[in-house]
């Protein structure tokens, strides 16, 4: 079924209608009675001035009601096609609105011309007429009636041309706003259609108005001027009709000025309510008034603009909500904080956390919905709730929940910078509770291994030694079979022991027994200590003297032996034979370093980072892969630390490795 045409656009009836209109407006409120008393002022008689007024409605219905009805098919002609697509139900395309738009708006003007070609050719008609002595009483004044006619004709032409663009223009901009609402982006196009600066167009109107009025009363002038104004009934005659005149051009004025305005204002308020609507957030608002002046300009070009920020929050949004579905997918608590001090921002996983509803969280201050404890059980929640000015890492924190629940965590502080203070920083919350749980049945297993091995080994150890004090009369295989019995057994009561050393560290149950020592003395009794193993090598292990004498330092002396024996049985295992094992010692401060310096295969820069892990072991193949746990230099790391020291290494591949550590010195406080 096909449409009507939809009201908003032109069609030739619609067109003619509106010229129709300014006609009725024109001649009922103004022309016909000046008209009246241009034929009253030449004192021709009654049946002369009604044979005047006959002629003025032959015209108006002979020539004005067909040109009109007629001209409008010739007017819209360019834009026919798509009209007529329009009234078959299509909607046009782009290329076929913006034609339109571009065509409509230049059709007040043409409107104007067309008006006042068809208005001055009537009375043209007209003054023919007047020649023809159709009215023989006007021959003696001929020559004044068809300047007054045509004279009014140009007055009535200029009302009419007033008229006719106040109404065509309404009717452009509800047609643009019509193509516009179909096709959106067009709003954001500059047209060139034909180009009148407000200036011009407010110019033209109050000049128009201006010479209306005073071409009326000039018009009267005329033939008063030709005429004897001696006796007092002509002169009252001059006067009455002036008075007429005057009071007719300002009913046309009142009824004609607030509708050439509204063809100013309409653009205007139509920018305001945009910019209010834009204000208050809408971007998707539009302008879809079109105008041929410096408005053009403006709105074509708020219209860019908006629609690059409605773009612009477009993406913004979809990627807010995208990293939100992120944020909420991660398995950490992430929370963003402001400058006050209240949460803006909380995923789902902080609601979990927190033993809350998200909702319950934001604006709120995170330090009244939890507490946050170190590992010496001091809160520490706002040192972990504030802001900071770098990133701050802290590790297995205690939680403890709005519900009283306990929770190990790891947390992590960034700072936001900013020129606004929405977020000050945020906080991610990492849940380790499940893997401190882990944890504690990997150490409460390998402690109680451990233990349950230790007894049986502790008797298998003895038997093999008292069996290797009796081997008299074994052979040489049966007594190798004995001393790598023995051996292997050995090595397995060292793991044995490790394990148990790693599980006192991890339970907090180590402790050290420190005493102030010689450190010269300590270390010549390590090398003592490792001087066997080193000469299965033919390895040297030699001590460099110190610069200068070095005082006591409180140690536990049997945990920083094992620290030795684990640190020069390495360097002795991972170093060729004939070489040499320095240990040196420097005094920095209150510190006292040792090196242990070998010239062996070296350590690769990316095992380094992980060389004092537990159960670590850098790979190697061939001649250079040695057996061994990885547990010795987590056990060095963890004792070092517990004397609040710190130990490290530097390494080259094939040239050999140097393992320190520092040691805090007695002081005389």
């Amino acid at each position: 079924m096909k449409n009507k045409i939809l009201p908003e656009l032109f069609t030739p009836l619609e067109l003619s209608k509106i010229r129709w209109k300014s006609q009725v407006y024109t001649h009922i409120f103004f022309g016909f009675w000046i008209s009246m008393l241009v034929a009253y002022s030449w004192n021709i008689g009654t049946t002369a001035i009604l044979i005047t007024a006959a002629l003025y409605f032959a015209l108006y219905i002979f020539i004005y009601i067909p040109l009109f009805a007629f001209l409008p098919h010739l007017t819209l002609k360019p834009i026919l096609p798509e009209l007529k697509r329009i009234k078959n139900g299509d909607q046009p395309t782009e290329a076929q609105a913006e034609k339109m738009i571009v065509f409509l708006l230049g059709l007040p003007r043409r409107a104007i011309i067309e008006n006042v070609f068809v208005t001055m050719s009537a009375y043209i008609l007209g003054s023919i007429l007047w020649l023809l002595n159709v009215i023989p009483e006007l021959q003696n004044i001929i020559h004044v009636v068809i300047f007054q006619t045509l004279f009014l004709g140009l007055i009535i032409a200029i009302t009419e041309a007033f008229y006719n663009y106040a109404f065509v223009q309404e009717k452009v901009y509800a047609s643009i706003k019509y193509l516009v609402d179909i096709h959106p982006s067009l709003s954001r196009k500059l047209f060139h259609a034909s180009f009148t600066s407000l200036r011009t167009k407010l110019l033209i109107s109050i000049r128009g108005f201006s010479i209306s009025g005073q071409m009326s009363i000039l018009l009267f002038l005329a033939t008063y001027l030709t005429i004897s104004v001696s006796n007092q009934q002509t002169q009252q005659q001059i006067i009455f009709s002036l008075l007429l005149v005057m009071l007719l051009s300002f009913i046309n004025l009142l009824l004609l000025a607030p509708k050439v305005a509204n063809t100013f204002t309409q653009p205007l308020n139509a920018l305001t309510e945009w910019g209010t609507s834009v204000a208050n957030g809408n971007l998707d608002s539009i302008m879809t008034i079109k105008t041929t002046d410096e408005l053009a300009e403006v709105i074509a070009a708020g219209n860019n603009m908006v629609h690059s920020l409605s773009k612009d929050r477009k993406n913004l949004a979809k990627q807010q909500n995208t990293l939100e579905a992120i944020i909420d997918g991660i398995v950490d608590s992430v929370i963003a904080i402001d400058s006050k001090n209240k949460i803006i921002f909380a995923n789902e996983q902080t609601g979990l956390l927190f033993g809350l509803d998200v909702a319950n969280i934001i604006h709120t201050d995170a330090g009244t919905k939890i507490a946050v404890f170190d590992s010496s059980n001091n809160d520490v929640t706002y040192r972990i709730f504030s802001k900071t000015d770098k990133q701050i890492a802290r590790s297995e924190l205690r939680l403890v929940d709005a519900k009283g629940q306990s929770k190990f965590v790891n947390i992590i502080n960034t700072p936001i910078s900013s020129d606004s203070d929405e977020t000050a920083y945020v906080i991610a919350i990492h849940d380790i509770t499940k893997e401190q749980e882990f944890e504690q049945m990997k150490v409460d297993f390998v402690s109680m291994a451990a233990h349950e091995l230790r007894t049986p080994l502790t008797s298998l150890t003895g038997y093999l030694a008292t069996l290797q004090e009796e081997m008299v009369g074994f052979s040489e295989d049966h007594q190798l079979f004995v001393n790598r019995s023995f051996e292997s057994a050995q090595q397995l009561m060292d793991l044995v022991d490790d394990l148990l050393s790693i599980s006192r560290i991890e339970r907090g149950v180590l402790k050290l027994e420190k005493t102030p020592t010689d450190w010269e003395e300590l270390l010549s009794e390590v090398v003592r200590d490792s001087s066997r193993l080193a000469m299965d090598k033919n390895i040297s292990i030699k001590i460099t003297e110190p610069q200068v004498p070095l005082p006591k330092v409180s140690v536990d002396r049997a945990r920083i032996k094992e620290i030795f024996h684990n640190l020069i049985s390495n360097a002795i295992k991972y170093s060729p034979k004939e070489t040499t094992i320095v240990l040196s010692t420097e005094r920095k401060e209150n510190d006292l370093i040792t090196h242990i310096t070998d010239h062996g295969i070296g350590i690769p820069k990316n095992s380094i980072g992980k060389l004092f892990s537990k159960f670590y072991r850098v790979s190697a193949s061939g001649k250079d892969a040695h057996s061994g746990t990885g547990l010795g230099l987590y056990i060095s790391k963890a004792i070092i630390e517990m004397h609040k020291g710190e130990i490290w290494v530097d390494s080259q591949v094939g040239k050999g490795s140097t393992f320190s550590f520092c040691l805090p010195l007695i002081t005389s406080s």
